[in-house]
């Protein structure tokens, strides 16, 4: 079955194996997140902040780029809770919730995630539910998994990773540093790298489902 390409995919320098990898291809800009970064580490504010969502979401739809990060300690035995909550819906403003600060997880933060009329997406955004499920007890509805819709659009069964479907679908790669993948994500404050490295994740997923959606 033949598969329609962008021009620069097609490059004898080129395979789809580097666009399915986290591999830097440096004929391909990179993806930069062009708005504000909100950075909220208080449970009153992050529950002031999605009253305003759930409130928002009765008049409109709304759909968030999703994704979160935890501690990764390599010790056996030695699970962390999700640390930190990414929510996209613009290029203007990125919110980065640091639950692991907070006094109990936001109830209002439980709300969006748990609302049906909320749509929440990301590459493997079903596993980060169940996760979050386990963490803080809660049931994600209005949830589309990227790897999915991306596939039904093509009619195949490709095993995505994010920064394949964004050169796919975007021209865009992601700067994927594994120091900071991997770093302390219930450090406070985070670093500007943190910050920057949370954002892009999270609007990369909004901007390739609404890439998908329009084509």
């Amino acid at each position: 079955m033949s598969r329609n390409l962008p021009a620069w995919m097609t490059k004898k320098s080129y395979s789809n194996d580097v666009a399915n990898s986290n591999e830097e291809n440096s004929d391909i800009p990179m993806l930069k997140f062009p708005g504000v970064i909100k950075y909220c580490y208080f449970k009153e504010e992050c529950n002031m902040i999605c009253s305003e969502i759930l409130e928002a979401s009765l008049e409109e739809d709304i759909v968030f780029g999703f994704d979160m990060e935890w501690k990764v300690t390599y010790v056996t035995g030695d699970y962390r809770q999700t640390a930190v909550l990414q929510l996209c819906s613009n290029d203007e403003k990125c919110y980065i919730f640091q639950v692991s600060m907070m006094n109990g997880f936001p109830c209002e933060l439980k709300k969006v995630i748990e609302s049906e009329d909320i749509i929440k997406t990301g590459l493997n955004i079903n596993g980060d539910m169940s996760r979050l499920n386990v963490d803080y007890n809660i049931t994600a509805n209005g949830v589309v998994e990227l790897s999915e819709l991306a596939n039904q659009s093509i009619n195949n069964h490709e095993k995505w990773s994010l920064n394949g479907l964004l050169m796919n679908k975007l021209g865009y790669q992601l700067v994927k540093d594994s120091n900071v993948r991997c770093g302390d994500w219930e450090m406070y404050p985070l670093t500007k790298q943190q910050l920057e490295y949370a954002a892009l994740d999270a609007y990369a997923g909004l901007i390739i489902y609404k890439k998908l959606n329009t084509t």
